[in-house]
């Protein structure tokens, strides 16, 4: 493995010995050492470490210790394969004829060398970016690879990216060496073999029996490709989702436009889809209501939003809105907005005419019924026109309206506004006879000349 500093496995402790001998006394010695050595004592996992010891003296012998229980009698201290156990003091005495040096000693610290794996995808798709990750192992750490190519791309880690448009001609070796604040792996490779790179399927064609269908007829889709696939994969609306080539589906009932997306996959890399647009008609004959916003019945000068609310009308509906049985000019949207006492007055009655487009019905337009917008003076008005009496109040087949003024108008509506048709005879100018026996039970509204009054209508 390679280091960032450039002599730090090899370490020199330098052990002067000298012996001298006076005439008085036999074998007196005198040793004296000195240590000579690198001063960044730094080494990387997985190397050698060697430490030595010279002396200008034959003959002597050596004594190292060191961390681990390391112990050694050589002139080198030789480590291979160093870690972080391998970290400590080592310390060496030499001695001669019964003559040992002091001790003298080095510390030596074992740094961490980067070796992450390198994980590549799978599968490798042409026309991907290739992506290798490479699994963090340390703080600050960086990276750079070489694609066969020659290209290179440097990182701070995962995932290693070579965005070129794969080919077979991008199968190979990939290298990367990886650095840390102190030492530098030796170069990671990656091999990515040609098979594993898989071309992608070529964009199949998706096809429909018949466009367009009407709702409930069989809708059968067909898929085809100019390449061997492993499967043929359709989404369709609402999350459908059929794994075949060809899909046959009874009784299709989805209205409208509806999209399919066709894709192929060959080995796991998948093709670009298809896109497949077809159109349902409604089989029903068209119907359409009325709903108010913010209400049937509101106060003067208020904006009230009116919004057809059509069935079984296709996707393409036009509108026409009425007031009164006449076509108002330039109203053909869905929603009609009108305001109170100023576009439309008590005892107004609207109404939308709808055709529906496209469609498979017989018959292609539709007309609500009329509803009326209530407009009161105040949100007291109801239930106190004194002038009109109104018995039996739950009415069961029959309700009776009395005033002592003449009434010269008179009309039910439902709590929504809705005009209800109904039987009525009057018995003079100032009592009329209203038929409430075909009436659901309900909360109604009864409106005159005179104001506006609420009865109820209970089970015959």
């Amino acid at each position: 493995m390679k280091n960032t500093y450039t002599k730090t496995s090899l370490y020199s402790l330098i052990v002067i010995l000298a012996i001298t001998t006076s005439q008085n006394a036999v074998g007196q010695c005198v040793i004296s050492t000195s240590v000579s050595y690198q001063p960044t004592p730094n080494v990387c996992s997985g190397n050698t470490l060697t430490i030595s010891a010279t002396t200008n003296v034959s003959g002597v012998s050596y004594s190292w210790t060191g961390p681990n229980n390391y112990t050694n009698t050589s002139q080198n201290a030789v480590i291979p394969n160093v870690n972080s156990v391998h970290t400590g003091t080592y310390k060496v005495v030499v001695s001669k004829a019964g003559c040992s040096s002091d001790s003298d000693s080095v510390a030596i610290i074992v740094h961490t060398t980067p070796t992450p794996p390198l994980i590549p995808q799978t599968p490798i798709c042409s026309g991907d970016t290739l992506k290798i990750d490479l699994l963090q192992f340390a703080k600050n750490a960086s990276a750079i690879g070489w694609a066969p190519n020659g290209s290179s791309d440097t990182i701070t880690f995962s995932p290693l990216t070579f965005p070129n448009a794969l080919k077979h001609t991008h199968s190979g070796e990939y290298k990367v060496v990886v650095s840390n604040a102190t030492c530098t792996s030796d170069t990671l490779r990656v091999i990515i073999p040609q098979h594993d790179i898989v071309y992608q399927p070529d964009t199949p064609v998706a096809g429909v029996n018949k466009t367009p269908l009407c709702s409930g007829d069989t809708l059968i889709l067909s898929g085809s490709s100019g390449t061997a696939v492993g499967g043929y994969y359709w989404t369709g609306p609402n999350q459908q989702n059929y794994i075949a080539k060809d899909v046959t589906i009874n009784g299709y009932s989805v209205v409208g436009k509806q999209q399919f997306i066709l894709r192929t996959d060959s080995n796991g890399c998948f093709s670009v889809p298809d896109t497949l647009d077809i159109d349902v008609y409604p089989i029903n004959n068209p119907k359409v209501s009325i709903s108010a916003s913010p209400s049937f019945i509101v106060s003067q000068n208020v904006m009230v939003t009116l919004t057809a609310l059509p069935v079984d009308s296709g996707y393409n509906t036009q509108y026409q809105w009425r007031k009164n049985g006449v076509d108002m000019a330039g109203e053909t949207s869905k929603t009609l907005s009108v305001v109170t006492s100023q576009d439309i007055h008590p005892g107004d009655l609207i109404s939308v005419w709808i055709q529906s487009s496209p469609t498979c019905a017989a018959i292609d337009t539709a007309l609500s019924n009329e509803v009326s917008v209530t407009i009161t003076a105040g949100i007291n008005d109801i239930n106190k026109t004194s002038a009109v009496l109104l018995y039996p109040n739950p009415a069961k087949d029959r309700l009776v309206v009395k005033s002592e003024k003449e009434i010269s108008s008179v009309q039910v509506t439902n709590i929504t506004g809705t005009v209800i048709d109904i039987d009525n005879r009057q018995v003079d100018k100032n009592t009329i006879h209203i038929n409430t026996s075909t009436l659901p039970q309900g909360v109604y509204l009864l409106k005159t000349d005179l104001g506006i009054q609420r009865f109820i209508k209970t089970a015959n």
